[in-house]
């Protein structure tokens, strides 16, 4: 018998994205951070990604993204000083000192921990301009790490309001128990399937939806990787390069682990 083809995760999440939330999707108050951390005018700011809450801010914008799935199904079109391209984010294909600001939302969260994070930092820092500026949302697991069984049974007590919250902290409990920020996706759909097999038990301990329990699926059988290093070790990555000058983050679930970073090169 024939095996299918494997799953293409970018295309699921693609197709089911308006079904995902906070902390997955940056909220007002970080569309708001960015908005009021970039020079309006004439200045070129490159998106990571094609997040469409990031798509109308006050400036000239470039998106990148390796996904046609991606850009098929958010980027609202191209016009006079926005532009979409199809790329990799680890060979970005821009002159150098082209960019006032670069943004992104969970952008490096894709990339493995640590090696595929140096190079974009490095790319990135080709990029800019002087006195420009780079702004990312980041999801940074905690310096103490929880375990599934832990985040499970919070979710069971009704103390995690939102199953997007609950998917991350459990993704960052994978990662803790196994000793690395690179996690497979699939794990997580694993791990959840084990800690909480009875879904309608579930909703009726916390209030979530079958239809948002059920955006977990997304990761079964899927060869995607997410990498969520804590704090402290995505900073020994871009200090050599970059200095960091501001740090905030929203009030809404689980933003402290969701900071946005404001990065400048280095003399």
């Amino acid at each position: 018998m024939q095996k299918p083809p494997p799953k293409n995760h970018w295309n699921d999440i693609a197709r089911q994205w308006n079904r995902l939330a906070s902390p997955m999707r940056p909220c007002r108050e970080d569309v708001e951070t960015i908005r009021q951390s970039l020079e309006p005018g004439d200045g070129l700011c490159l998106l990571l990604g094609v997040t469409p809450e990031f798509t109308n801010l006050p400036t000239r914008l470039v998106a990148i993204d390796n996904s046609a799935a991606m850009i098929r199904a958010l980027w609202p079109g191209n016009r006079p000083g926005r532009n979409v391209v199809r790329g990799d984010w680890l060979d970005l294909p821009f002159a150098a000192s082209c960019f006032d600001a670069i943004i992104g939302d969970g952008s490096l969260t894709l990339l493995s921990y640590p090696l595929q994070y140096e190079r974009p930092f490095a790319q990135l820092s080709r990029l800019l301009k002087p006195g420009g500026k780079i702004l990312i949302r980041f999801f940074a697991s905690p310096e103490a790490g929880e375990t599934c069984a832990e985040v499970c049974q919070e979710a069971l007590r009704g103390r995690i309001a939102g199953f997007h919250a609950f998917k991350w902290r459990l993704s960052m409990a994978v990662a803790a128990e196994s000793h690395s920020p690179n996690i497979s996706v699939a794990d997580t759909h694993a791990a959840f399937n084990r800690l909480l097999p009875d879904r309608k038990r579930l909703a009726a301990a916390t209030g979530w939806s079958h239809e948002a329990i059920a955006t977990i699926d997304l990761y079964r059988g899927s060869a995607a990787r997410y990498s969520y290093p804590a704090l402290a070790q995505l900073r020994r990555v871009f200090a050599q390069r970059f200095r960091e000058t501001g740090l905030t983050q929203g009030s809404y679930e689980l933003a402290e682990r969701c900071p946005i970073l404001i990065l400048e090169p280095r003399e």
